[in-house]
């Protein structure tokens, strides 16, 4: 593989936040705009009840987070995570302003309504898929970029960057892995609905890409409490594909049509699929099992089945190092997709601190956003492409009986882009 130094346009690996006191997540100095629902402009509202342009020469972005409905905690929690890398990293004349955008699309179209009437010259989020895809359209005709927090690559387009870590990224990278060790011949076990056939389109061009075979492929109803039919099924369609003719039910010799399963589940539902697999001789001594970024929560390494599974996902102490700083400045922990609205508040505060010191420019040109060499933030390196899909260098992982243990790093740098 051959890989180019990367050079960074702005140095933002944001983890240097010792400095930073409690008090800060309600004061910020006094060089940033204080997070929060945007205010009014200073200048008067002309005689058709519309405001005057926002021509102080700021850098404005907004910031769609669902700080109202089912998901308002979430949202605040997105709120908070911004404003640790604006007070961090925010120059003089940066200024960020949140709005609601709810639960729905029609919440998100009139948020993102509010603040390209605010003039912002970037949008982070929003979270859901259907609010980024309804939204699109408006970001497309104002010619303001957005950097959504979903994860569902199929919302990408061109100036709406998808940036939550989706099975693009991480089923990619450990099928990656799986081929440089020599397991090469993979089957899938995946649930069926929409995040399932996610991982099986982009375990296909993984595959693909790396010289894989996908070997077998068989789904579930993750609602069903008994899927033994599903794993017999995949485990007899193994032998009939390698010729083997054994009876499957603990046979105890193993099937032998693929050398590796991978199983994008976590939690309950891959600890309930775990004991069926040897008893359909599914044998982990012989079939390295797989698995998503779902793996990285719980102890899922306690049990002997799923121990040694390989999975992949962003290097770990720097997860740790911001949670542990989130917690010390809001008194709870942060979910995880907290480090997406961190890293890309960060990006856009410190493209801005460039713009200011005439180190670029344009600010939020698809030229700079898209920048091959990419960045790095708490998350690891990323680059956003194109047509809207973020590439992540994600570290692959372990499961052990004490949790988990990285076997590979996460790259420095990124493959060149052929055009």
């Amino acid at each position: 593989m051959s890989l180019l130094p990367t050079r960074f346009l702005a140095i933002f690996l944001i983890l240097g936040l010792a400095a930073c006191q409690s008090q800060q997540a309600t004061q910020p100095d006094s060089g940033a705009q204080q997070v929060g629902e945007s205010a009014a402009p200073e200048s008067q509202a002309g005689m058709d009840g519309e405001f005057a342009a926002y021509d102080d020469g700021r850098t404005r972005i907004a910031l769609l987070a669902p700080l109202s409905g089912e998901h308002r905690a979430l949202g605040r929690s997105l709120v908070n995570a911004a404003q640790m890398a604006l007070f961090r990293l925010a120059g003089n004349d940066f200024e960020l302003v949140v709005k609601d955008a709810g639960d729905t699309a029609r919440e998100a179209q009139d948020a993102m309504d509010e603040a390209l009437n605010e003039d912002v010259q970037l949008v982070l989020g929003p979270l859901f898929s259907q609010s980024v895809s309804a939204i699109g359209p408006q970001a497309t005709r104002a010619g303001v970029p957005v950097l959504a927090f979903s994860n569902d690559r199929s919302v990408a387009a061109p100036g709406v960057y998808v940036m939550g870590i989706g099975p693009a990224n991480d089923i990619t990278r450990v099928i990656q892995y799986s081929v440089e060790q020599g397991r090469d011949r993979i089957a899938i076990l995946a649930p069926r609905n929409s995040y399932g056939q996610a991982v099986q389109d982009a375990a296909q061009r993984a595959a693909s890409r790396y010289g894989a075979t996908i070997t077998q492929s068989a789904s579930y109803d993750p609602a069903d409490v008994d899927i033994s039919n599903d794993v017999r099924a995949l485990a007899q369609s193994a032998s009939q594909t390698s010729g083997d003719q054994t009876t499957i039910s603990g046979s105890g010799m193993g099937v032998t049509g693929f050398n590796s399963l991978l199983i994008p589940a976590g939690g309950r539902e891959v600890e309930n699929i775990a004991p069926l697999l040897p008893y359909y001789d599914i044998n982990p001594e012989i079939v390295q099992l797989l698995g998503s970024r779902l793996w990285e929560n719980g102890n899922l390494g306690r049990d002997p089945v799923l121990s040694g599974g390989w999975f992949a996902a962003p290097e770990h102490n720097n997860w740790e190092t911001f949670a542990r700083q989130y917690e010390d400045l809001y008194g709870e922990e942060p979910p995880r997709v907290a480090s997406i609205a961190y890293d890309a508040t960060a990006l856009a505060a410190a493209l801005a601190r460039d713009a200011e010191t005439g180190d670029n420019s344009m600010v939020y040109d698809e030229a700079v956003l898209t920048d091959s060499d990419g960045y790095t933030g708490v998350d690891g390196l990323f680059r956003m492409l194109p047509n809207g899909e973020v590439e992540r260098g994600l570290a692959v992982y372990e499961l052990t009986d004490n949790g988990f243990q990285r076997l590979d790093p996460a790259p420095s740098s990124f493959e060149r882009l052929l055009n």
